[in-house]
């Protein structure tokens, strides 16, 4: 598949992805001195009313952004991608209308890249608590859940959409299985790293990534070729509560590709070395 084909989909990915249901190593130094985003989240009205409710906020996306566009003051916005996409999606749906769309289906498949980043932790278990070092299985999951909701599968949550705007989207999600030098893999890569800073006490589950910035430093280092590859990192979230700077609550979060390639969108502003999806190890798959 050709490269610009993996960005268009991974733009599809940052804003339709939902991630829940019911090993190369790179360097995990701490940084020293980086030039990763240093703002954290400020958290939606709507989030924080999901915190109060629940703990947790199902997906920061929007609030990442906010961040970085903070960052980045010549990022695209939601408002602006939309003022581009909405043309094209006319002209299919007006050639779909007239007869004229007569385009072979093609199925494109991405190669995913699952980062499990744990502390030294063995896979699955720590004693009776299943640990953020999650199993090959739970990971696996979330490729199928994936697929589940990409291609509308029948019998399966959410195939028999009742509102009629489901449709099968023609993306279907593989693990990766070449890396980046053409050698054989399974797409589920595992980093034994020591989170970059504790300033809030860790609790009996173990070390915790508090920070967006150490997280966003952490993709930066272990990321595969995000032109090649879906980017998928999971980890312990933890430290102040997110409403509090911190990301003790966080399911998960994903990032508008930097680079994406496509014609008339020009290249925002931003570094590429972070695009992917993130997600707790407890909102991982469906094991």
């Amino acid at each position: 598949m050709k490269t610009t084909s993996t960005q268009i989909l991974m733009i599809v990915m940052m804003f339709f992805l939902s991630f829940y249901s019911n090993a190369q190593k790179k360097t995990n130094a701490k940084p020293s001195n980086n030039n990763q985003s240093k703002i954290n989240y400020t958290v939606t009205e709507e989030n924080k009313r999901a915190i109060q409710e629940t703990g947790y906020v199902r997906c920061l996306t929007v609030e990442n952004e906010i961040a970085l566009q903070n960052e980045y003051p010549n990022r695209y916005t939601n408002n602006e991608f939309e003022k581009w996409i909405s043309p094209k999606t006319a002209e299919l749906k007006a050639k779909r209308l007239s007869g004229k769309n007569q385009e072979a289906t093609i199925v494109y498949n991405i190669p995913v890249v699952i980062h499990i980043v744990h502390n030294g932790d063995a896979i699955n278990t720590i004693g009776n608590i299943v640990g953020e070092n999650i199993s090959d299985a739970q990971a696996a999951s979330q490729i199928e859940i994936m697929n589940q909701d990409f291609r509308r599968m029948n019998n399966t949550p959410g195939g028999a959409n009742t509102t009629g705007l489901a449709v099968d989207v023609e993306i279907n999600f593989c693990l990766a299985t070449q890396d980046e030098n053409g050698l054989p893999t399974s797409g589920i890569i595992r980093h034994n790293i020591t989170p970059y800073s504790n300033n809030v006490a860790n609790d009996a589950d173990g070390a915790d990534w508090e920070t967006r910035a150490d997280v966003e430093l952490m993709k930066a280092n272990t990321q595969w070729d995000p032109t090649k590859y879906l980017n998928m990192w999971t980890f312990r979230a933890g430290g102040k509560d997110l409403s509090k700077g911190g990301l003790n609550g966080l399911l998960g979060y994903a990032q508008f590709p930097s680079a994406s390639g496509l014609d008339g969108l020009n290249d925002n502003e931003g570094s590429a070395s972070t695009d992917g999806v993130v997600a707790s190890f407890d909102a991982f798959g469906s094991i």
